[in-house]
């Protein structure tokens, strides 16, 4: 694998950067056992252009940490949602354990926040029948508070967690919402097809 330093959000000097990565290059020594090393190979445009020469595909995966803080989160999920143009589209969230049995109400306005962040036209969430019957009072009155349309299904036949606008366009995470930062797991965007795909499951439960 090899990343690229996306600098569009950075709000410090320029100069700073090096020292912030030695330190993270540290940290993930002493966690992980693992080393960033500087990288001598082709430029961005020369993989994708093999990977394509190839039939290939690149792999989006991003890893979310563990100790990610309420911001980051609320921050983390925003991004991808602008990214698959949930604004005034429609939203559909697959999670089993959307609203967990145990939860607090720094979970409750994580939740609530990222939604709201979606402007999404309206919200349809798509859980398991063994849900928590209080989260989902609160949370259906505090959504419809903000003005949202909020509309709740349920089915067992989902493991995976999947964020989806009618827009044929979605993302993947490796863990629940709720499970986020408590252990090290994955978020990626779906390709096309695979929504296709999904949407072929849940067309009856989305209507």
């Amino acid at each position: 694998m090899y990343y690229i330093l996306l600098e569009d959000k950075y709000k410090g000097k320029q100069e700073d950067i090096g020292c912030i990565m030695s330190k993270f290059s540290k940290e993930l020594y002493e966690t992980a056992g693992l080393s960033l090393g500087i990288y001598l190979g082709p430029t961005h445009q020369e993989i994708e252009s093999y990977v394509k020469q190839q039939n290939f595909e690149i792999v989006l995966e991003e890893i979310l940490w563990m100790n990610m803080n309420q911001e980051e989160k609320i921050n983390k999920f925003s991004d991808y949602l602008i990214n698959i143009e949930s604004e005034q589209n429609e939203l559909i969230v697959i999670d089993s354990y959307f609203f967990p049995p145990n939860y607090n109400e720094d979970y409750l306005e994580m939740i609530l926040k990222i939604v709201e962040k979606s402007k999404a036209r309206i919200v349809k969430v798509i859980t398991s029948n063994r849900r928590n019957r209080s989260l989902e009072s609160i949370f259906i009155g505090r959504i419809r508070g903000l003005g949202m349309n909020l509309d709740i299904k349920y089915s067992e036949k989902f493991h995976d967690r999947f964020w989806i606008t009618d827009q044929y366009k979605g993302f993947i995470t490796g863990t629940s919402l709720n499970g986020v930062g408590r252990k090290i797991s994955s978020i990626n965007y779906l390709e096309r097809e695979d929504i296709e795909a999904l949407f072929e499951e849940i067309i009856n439960l989305v209507q």
